[in-house]
């Protein structure tokens, strides 16, 4: 018989695992002038919170999250989502942040959820 529930190829993995050093998100954070590297989708969720306003909306507006999402990620449904976000010009930092991550949550689980 055919699964009930749909698929969802390294889930944990991507929520709370580590993709490596070379496939990681590396937020720019330009006034600090540090790089903040995001391992996993919950890491980047905490980076995400952790930058300034400009240098989330340099990534946003620049299609990052939504490349990151489809190539490293490789939730096609999940980028799809963030590059709505990313091209609506009138969406601020932090309505842009929300947004991205209720749209993880909604497929990988809150923080708290996660072992």
């Amino acid at each position: 018989m055919p699964p009930r529930q749909d698929h969802r190829r390294h889930a944990g993995k991507y929520a709370v695992g580590d993709v490596g050093d070379r496939c990681s998100f590396y937020f720019h954070d330009r006034p600090h002038g540090r790089f903040i590297k995001a391992h996993n989708l919950h890491a980047f969720l905490d980076a995400a919170s952790a930058i300034d306003d400009e240098s989330w909306e340099r990534h946003l507006r620049s299609g990052d999250f939504s490349a990151w999402f489809r190539h490293v990620i490789k939730d096609q449904d999940l980028a799809r989502e963030a590059a709505m976000v990313e091209r609506d010009e009138a969406v601020r930092a932090a309505e842009s942040r929300r947004l991205i991550r209720k749209a993880i949550w909604r497929r990988y689980a809150a923080p708290g959820q996660c072992p």
